[in-house]
């Protein structure tokens, strides 16, 4: 483990955080749609996640999701049936990974124990389906899907963080083959970003002086004139998109909650129905970030 890339270990992490939370999705929505192209989307998503870890390095994760994409395989072929079980035990393994890649995040480049989760790997080739039991000790999380906090994230200023298209689709009418496609990123820096801010701010103070001072350069020079009020309206516009750089839809943030009300409303055996509103809201990143556990616990 102590050749590994640093650079691109957090590189990998941005692309597991992503399709993780695809993943999550996925296994959600598996209650009311397990079709072909619903196993699809996730294989594609666990190959990918097998691939790109191995390319790294990190042998041990690859393994732990090679295993699992063999199970994903046999629910896709109909081998395998698609109980409630089987569905804890994929968003049992996405929690497995996510907490392992924010482990990575930390530097720490210890391998995770999987070897109790895959042991139900043999239960399902044998018996073809999850066991009950195997889930009979689990204990309901109170966070679902362990990624970084915000402290660690204030900590970490030059983590890179991905920056999303905004997404124009509400939550209810998300179907499985859309919430497979991932938004064209580009990563940046988070010290690169606010040096970004910093500027346009600057260049606005700047505009401002020129502005007040228009009367008289109006008089002496039209076509200045002419270009300050052009200006005036792109810097305008370059302010409001830079600062849009930082907001994210707030379905990251209900996507959570909805798999925390999932898993507790299946330890005390309740049926719940989440419907959600609301969800191509955007904040800034770390406003999403700090109103989870609020909401959490309410």
């Amino acid at each position: 483990m102590s050749q590994l890339d640093p650079e691109f270990v957090e590189s990998f992490c941005d692309e597991a955080h992503d399709l993780l939370s695809q993943w999550e999705t996925l296994c959600m929505s598996m209650t009311s749609d397990c079709s072909k192209d619903t196993w699809d989307a996730l294989f594609r998503m666990a190959h990918n996640l097998k691939g790109t870890s191995k390319a790294v390095g990190l042998t041990d994760f690859g393994n732990t999701v090679h295993k699992i994409e063999d199970v994903i395989t046999l629910a896709k072929d109909g081998a395998v049936a698609t109980t409630k079980e089987l569905i804890d035990w994929f968003l049992e393994g996405q929690s497995l990974l996510s907490g392992w890649v924010a482990q990575l995040r930390a530097k720490n480049y210890d391998s995770i124990d999987a070897s109790e989760y895959l042991a139900v790997v043999q239960m399902i080739i044998g018996g073809g389906s999850v066991p009950a039991e195997a889930f009979a000790e689990e204990e309901p999380a109170a966070v679902a899907a362990p990624m970084p906090s915000a402290p660690e994230v204030r900590e970490a200023q030059a983590a890179p963080e991905a920056v999303t298209e905004k997404v124009t689709e509400k939550a209810k009418k998300a179907t499985p083959a859309s919430a497979a496609k991932s938004n064209e990123t580009v990563r940046v820096g988070a010290v690169k970003l606010d040096e970004v801010l910093e500027i346009v701010g600057e260049l606005s103070i700047h505009q401002t002086i020129l502005w007040h001072a228009r009367k008289d350069i109006e008089k002496t020079n039209p076509l200045a004139m002419n270009s300050i009020y052009i200006a005036k309206k792109l810097l305008r516009d370059l302010h409001e998109k830079t600062l849009s750089l930082r907001m994210q839809p707030l379905q990251n943030v209900f996507q959570r909650l909805e798999r925390t009300i999932r898993d507790i409303a299946g330890t005390v055996g309740k049926d719940v129905v989440v419907k959600v509103y609301g969800s191509d809201v955007e904040l800034d990143k770390l406003v999403c970030e700090k109103i989870v556990d609020p909401l959490t616990h309410m």
